[in-house]
This record gives structure tokens, C-alpha cells and sequence, in this order.
């Protein structure tokens, strides 16, 4: 019913147009919100004028730009249009509409953690793994499979599974046109091989792991060329970078591209900055906003009728994943990414015809989304639009990965650090 354009955010001037076909805008009240890093720094309430049905006009909301903003913080205006007296059909409060814009804060960069300040690493070669050690932690490669083994953190394990690139979901109610060509074509049975993996001391401080992978189906004759290169500093961040190239005569679209990894039981409090609080995708996250939210894994999970693919949220800068002490993993994006993370293997969703089949694993599988397949109507209509579809094609993303515990820094300030080389 309500429509906001922005017209002069620094000044605090927005359109308001009136999608009422006979309906005045008196009956509702504006309420205002400006905020960073999920704290509320300033707030107010208006009394909307009197819009004709049909018409729009130029407001002024009295903000306040910041005068010393924080370093790699972003400002947001929230706009919630609410009811200002009861109703037959809902209560004086009720949100009718509402609007978010980022606003244009320049915003000095964060401090840079250089390298220099970071203590030293020390690496271990054997025939089957390569260790990296530092400061408080460990990373232990498996050089058969090129896949992170193990990540140890203050006497703390941080990964069951290491990541690895998955390009399959459990197929939606609205895949079910697409999920008929993406089993024939072997999505749902792709296989990784190692083609090489070697690592170099950049310096003291810095160790680079790179791994060629090889991942295709197993009788097909299309795959994906993917190397991954770990950066991994004394600091004990990992910037984790992968490049895909298709080959062969590929599928019309892919469900995902991403990386899959496997996280202990014990990280399942969520905290992450992008849309929220609900599931979204590509098609359909303009219901969602911008915050920082705090749930549980369990919390994640959309409790759709047929198991299927769940719970994503789009457009993350970053997602932590702790422990009832505070310590943990935090996911960075570089610029941002899609997360989900469930009690249940992708394989486990797949198979599952009813909810009552899935059995809760004893760890959460986390994806690390750079893109996915929009959702589409397909199950009662058309399917995806064009742009939205996710077609072959090669890739290159980077993610941050870091052990943290909130009792040193918090998941916001992990989620603003800057490694300068």
C-alpha cells in the first residue's frame, strides 16, 4: 500500500507514494529508526500528512548524519509505516509497509591487521598431510583428498569436515521441472579428484596451500576445473579463494555454487550481518532487511512440508558460528555471501519424503553460498526469470575464515577486519 523512493537521504527527504486506491494516508504513522552495527543511534515518530490516494509527497525525517562515523560501519534508515488507532482487523501498531536505505555515511576503512604484527607459523610435510601451526592453533591438510583435515583452536576443534565445493541442493517444491535434468546430468553424484596440491611460505608470517581439484560426475563427460588457494597468516585468519572453470557440454543451470563444510555440534549459536531475520534467495529476499540477527541452528531451519532445500539467507558480509562460551568460527565475505546450516546433510534432505525421516546429525553442515538457483513458482506457475537463473559458467569468490572468542574481540569487529599483506 506504501511506497518509499529515496530523494535526498543525506537531508532526510524520501518520496512516499500511495498505492491506496481510495484510502488517505492519515490512518498510519511513520516510525524511524537509524542504525549501525545492530544499535539503534537515533529514533523518532511521525504523523504522515495527508496523501491522497493515488498521489505521493516529499517528507523531511529529522535525522542526523553521524558526525564521527566508526570505522567500516554502514548507517541504515529503517521506515516502518504502523497504524495509528485499533481496527476492526488488527491493533494501533500494526506494520503496514516499511522501508531501508543505506545511507551515503562515508565511513573511514577499518584498521588493517598487518602482517608483520602476526606471530610466526611453522609447517609439517609428511607423506599424507601438511600441518600449519601457529600461535594458539593448528590446520592439518590431508594431501590424499586436498581437503582441510582438522583446524584446532585454543584446545578447541573448529571443523568436522573441511570445505569443499558443492554445487547441489536438495531439490525446492519449484525445482521440480529442472531436478529431473539435474539427477540425469549427475549433479546429485559428483566426484572430487585431487590433480595437485603444493604450498609455499610467502613468509614467516604467511603460508599459501593451493589444491587443483577435478569435480564431475561420474560417467559424464562435463566437469569443473577448481582450485582452491588457502592464505593462511599468523594471525590465524584463512582467506580461502576458489577459481571454476567449466568443461564439456553442461547442464542447462546448476541448483548452487558454493563451498560445504561441517562444523562440531557444540557451534550452533548463529549471529550474522545481512538480511534477516527469515529465509531468503535471490527471487525473493526484498522482504527480508538488513541487521544483524542472533539465533540458533535449529532456528535456521524452514519446516517445509516435503524436506527440501531451507533456511539460506542472502546478501551475509558475515556469519559466526559459537559455542555457549563464546568461541568459535566466523565467515567473512569478500564482499559477502549466501549461508545455510542445518542439523542435516544435503543427501539427508534429498532423500527424505517426510520430516519425521530426517534424524538430527551430531554436526551441522554449514554452505558458504557464492551463488544460487532462484526459487521460481514452478510448482503452481512459471519458473524461474532469466535473471535469476544460475547458469554454468566460471567463477571466482574469496571468503574469510577465523577462529575467534567474544571474551577477546567481538563477531562485529571480526567481521570488519582487514589483513594487509
Amino acid at each position: 500500500p506504501v511506497k518509499v523512493e529515496e530523494v535526498d537521504l543525506r537531508n532526510g527527504k524520501v518520496r512516499i507514494i500511495n498505492r491506496y486506491d481510495f484510502i488517505s494516508l492519515d490512518h498510519l504513522l511513520l516510525s524511524w529508526d537509524v542504525k549501525a552495527d545492530g544499535q539503534v543511534m537515533q529514533k523518532g515518530c511521525l504523523s504522515m500528512p495527508h496523501i491522497k490516494a493515488g498521489d505521493s509527497q516529499v517528507i523531511d525525517i529529522p535525522i542526523e548524519m553521524p558526525k564521527r562515523p566508526k570505522p567500516g560501519t554502514d548507517y541504515w534508515l529503517n521506515l516502518s509505516f504502523v497504524l495509528a488507532n485499533d481496527t476492526r482487523w488488527a491493533e494501533k501498531g500494526y506494520e503496514i509497509a516499511w522501508a531501508q536505505f543505506k545511507l551515503p555515511v562515508e565511513s573511514p576503512a577499518s584498521p588493517a591487521v598487518s602482517v608483520d604484527s602476526m606471530s610466526p607459523l611453522s609447517c609439517c610435510q609428511n607423506e599424507n598431510i601438511l600441518s600449519v601451526k601457529g600461535d594458539g592453533f593448528e590446520m592439518v591438510f590431508d594431501r590424499v583428498s586436498g581437503l582441510l583435515k582438522s583446524w584446532d583452536y585454543q584446545g578447541m576443534s573448529m571443523l568436522v569436515r573441511g570445505p569443499r565445493m558443492n554445487f547441489w541442493r536438495a531439490p525446492t517444491d519449484n525445482d521440480v521441472r529442472e531436478a529431473v535434468m539435474w539427477r540425469r546430468m549427475g549433479l546429485d553424484q559428483l566426484q572430487h579428484r585431487l590433480d595437485e596440491m603444493h604450498w609455499e611460505k610467502c613468509n614467516e608470517k604467511h603460508v599459501r596451500v593451493r589444491v587443483s581439484t577435478r569435480i564431475a560426475p561420474p560417467v559424464y563427460d562435463w566437469g569443473m576445473l577448481c582450485d582452491y588457494t588457502y592464505d593462511i597468516y599468523g594471525s590465524g585468519d584463512v582467506i580461502i579463494e576458489v577459481h571454476g572453470v567449466p568443461q564439456g557440454k553442461l547442464p542447462e543451470t546448476l541448483p548452487r555454487i558454493g563451498l560445504q563444510m561441517a562444523l562440531p555440534e557444540q557451534l550452533d549459536l548463529v549471529s550474522w550481518y545481512g538480511r534477516g531475520p527469515g529465509e531468503s534467495y535471490s527471487d525473493s529476499k526484498q522482504a527480508n532487511r538488513f541487521g544483524i540477527y542472533n539465533c540458533t541452528v535449529d532456528e535456521l531451519y524452514t519446516p517445509y512440508v516435503r524436506p527440501q532445500e531451507n533456511g539460506n539467507r542472502t546478501d551475509t558480509k558475515w556469519a559466526a558460528f559459537t559455542n555457549i562460551r563464546g568461541m568459535g568460527l566466523i565467515a567473512v565475505g569478500m564482499p559477502s555471501f549466501d549461508f545455510s546450516a542445518h542439523w542435516f546433510t544435503t543427501q539427508d534432505l534429498d532423500k527424505a519424503a517426510h520430516t519425521y525421516e530426517l534424524v538430527k546429525r551430531d554436526f551441522i553442515t554449514l554452505n558458504l553460498d557464492y551463488q544460487q538457483h532462484g526459487l521460481g513458482t514452478a510448482s503452481c506457475g512459471p519458473g524461474q526469470l532469466p535473471q535469476y537463473k544460475l547458469l554454468p559458467h566460471e567463477f571466482k569468490f574469496r571468503l574469510r575464515l577465523s577462529p575467534f572468542s567474544k571474551d577477546a574481540v567481538s563477531d562485529i569487529e571480526m567481521g570488519k577486519r582487514v589483513i594487509k599483506d
